[in-house]
C-alpha cells in the first residue's frame, strides 16, 4: 500500500511538472517586470515591432533590444492583459494595458505556431 501511494504522488507531481506554462503568463509577466530577456525567450525568429521610434521587422535579437529600450524609456506602473483570443487563422492574441510615466498605451502581440510550438510574431504598441 505504501508502494502505491509513492508510485501515485511521484505520477501527480510528474504531471504538474511536465505542464507547460501558458505563453500568454509569460508575456504579460515579462511586460510587468520590464524583462525583454524573457519575452524574447518566445520570439519567432523574425518578427514585426511596431512601437513608438522603431517600426519595421526584425532578427528575434534585434527585437529584444528594441523591445529593452522601450521598457527602459517606459517603466510600467501598471499591466493587465485586457483581451486574448484566437484570430480566424486560429493563431493567438493579447492585448495588454501598460501605464508608464509617458500614459496609458495598449501592446497588441500576435502569435503564430511553427514546428508546435507558439512563437511572438508581431508586437504593436499604441
Amino acid at each position: 500500500m505504501k508502494k502505491l501511494i509513492i508510485v501515485g504522488l511521484i505520477a501527480i507531481f510528474g504531471v504538474i511538472k511536465a505542464a507547460p506554462t501558458d505563453i500568454m503568463v509569460d508575456v504579460v509577466n515579462a511586460f510587468r517586470k520590464k524583462d525583454a530577456s524573457t519575452l524574447s525567450v518566445h520570439f519567432n525568429r523574425t518578427l514585426e515591432i511596431d512601437i513608438p521610434g522603431n517600426k519595421g521587422m526584425y532578427s528575434a535579437d534585434q527585437a529584444k533590444v528594441i523591445v529593452q529600450q522601450y521598457f527602459d524609456k517606459n517603466s510600467p506602473s501598471n499591466v493587465s492583459l485586457s483581451h486574448s483570443g484566437k484570430s480566424d487563422n486560429g493563431n493567438r492574441f493579447a492585448i495588454i494595458d501598460y501605464t508608464s510615466s509617458a500614459g496609458s498605451s495598449k501592446a497588441k502581440i500576435y502569435f503564430t505556431t511553427a514546428s508546435g510550438t507558439e512563437k511572438i510574431q508581431e508586437i504593436k504598441i499604441d
